[in-house]
This record gives structure tokens, sequence and C-alpha cells, in this order.
């Protein structure tokens, strides 16, 4: 894919450092102090640049290539990183995680090793999606969230091709553990605790322990609780 004549190569932020063998496509900037590690490609060009169609881009909007990865930012290697992607500063990826098009993702923001965010995914600040999660397009997901190995969310309840995009909500303050799956329209709200290996079916009220399959709420989480957690996660940078 050329580049725009305007655009004669990827822009890179003092200190940026790339390793020879990472691919920079030239819509991409880098922003100061990132490191770029061996094998990554960052801006790739998105399905509707490569195959000239895309049900999602159609549903939810492309914009021009540009791919934005924001100071001090580390992506280990093997990561590949989609145009149309924004991230604040400070996040870290694992290697071989992979980030498609028309995703946002918030500063100090962590993507695990072979962690998947499936495009039109936005992700609040000081959130951590650990190894191996998958994130299906069009998931919102908050701030101060903890996403623990192996957590899946799904955005098609029938699995008829041309449909979903019905992805799920996950609030603020919220930690899902291991291996728990999400179902499509599912609304997860702030401050919840889900137990590993649930499958969430249903949306959970505020505040909420819940667990099981289908998940169920066993009770309301205490403020010092939600307060204890809240204060370890704005503490990391």
């Amino acid at each position: 894919m050329s580049p725009p004549s305007r655009r004669p190569g990827p822009a890179l932020g003092a200190g940026a450092r790339v390793a020879d063998t990472a691919r920079l496509y030239p819509w991409v900037r880098l922003g100061p102090g990132t490191t770029v590690g061996e094998y990554c490609i960052v801006g790739h060009p998105t399905k509707r640049a490569q195959e000239g169609a895309d049900y999602a881009a159609g549903k939810l909007g492309e914009a021009e290539p540009r791919t934005t990865i924001g100071a001090h930012s580390i992506l280990r290697s093997h990561t590949v990183i989609y145009s149309n992607v924004r991230t604040g500063e400070r996040l870290r990826t694992g290697h071989g995680a992979f980030i498609r098009e028309n995703t946002l993702l918030g500063p100090s923001c962590i993507v695990g090793t072979h962690a998947i965010l499936d495009g039109y995914v936005k992700v609040g600040r000081n959130t951590f999606i650990q190894s191996g999660c998958y994130i299906t397009q069009s998931t919102r997901i908050g701030s101060y969230c903890f996403l623990a190995p192996h957590v899946i969310t799904l955005d098609n309840p029938r699995i008829v091709m041309g449909e979903g995009l019905q992805g799920i909500t996950i609030g603020e303050g919220v930690r899902i553990g291991g291996n728990s799956t999400i179902l499509p329209r599912v609304k997860i709200r702030d401050d919840c605790l889900i137990g590993a290996g649930s499958v969430v079916t249903q949306s959970i009220p505020r505040g909420s322990l819940a667990y099981g399959n289908p998940a169920r709420v066993i009770r309301r989480l205490k403020r010092a609780e939600i307060e204890k957690y809240r204060k370890s996660m704005e503490g990391w940078r």
C-alpha cells in the first residue's frame, strides 16, 4: 500500500527506539521515548484497505490511515498494531499482542502476551488486559479494569455471518477472573468482580460480586473492598 506523498515516512519522537526487524508504516507516529521491539508491525493496513470491503467498517466508520502510539510506550516483540489505532502514553504490550483497526486505548494500559483486541474497541486508562484475552469488535471497557488471562468477549449471539457487532460494555473499576466468557450485549457495571471461569449471560449491577455458569450475583461488594482495589490501580504508572 503506497503512502500518501505528504507522508514520506513514520515520525519518531525524541528518544524513540525501533528494532531493525520491526516494520513501521508511513502513517505511524511514535511518541517520545517509545520502544518498538523485534519483528513488530505498527500501522498494518486495515481489512478494508487490503480487501476493499469490511462489514464492521460500514457499521462503525473508518478514518484515513493513522496510528499514534503514546510517549514512553513499550511494544514487545511480534506485536502487531493496525492503522487507525491511537494509544495514550505508557502502553505496554506483551509478546505477540494484536491490536486491530479503529481501537482507542487510554494512558497506562497493558495488552498482554497473545492478547487480541479485534478492532473498534475503546479502553479507558490504567486498564490491564492480560495474556490470551480475546476482546471482540465494538467492546467498550472503562478505566482501572483488570481482565485476567484468557477472558473472552463475544459479539454475535446467533453466529450468523453478516450479523454481530453487539459488543459488551464493561464499566470502570471492573475485575474479571481468568477463563471467563462474556456474552453479547452484556453490561457489567462499575466496580464489579466476576469470579474465574464464569459465563456471564446477563448484565451485572454496579458493585456486585458474581460468578458461576451462568454467572449470578452473590452479594454487593463492600465500599472498603472497592476502594482498596481502586487505589492499587491508580498507583500504577
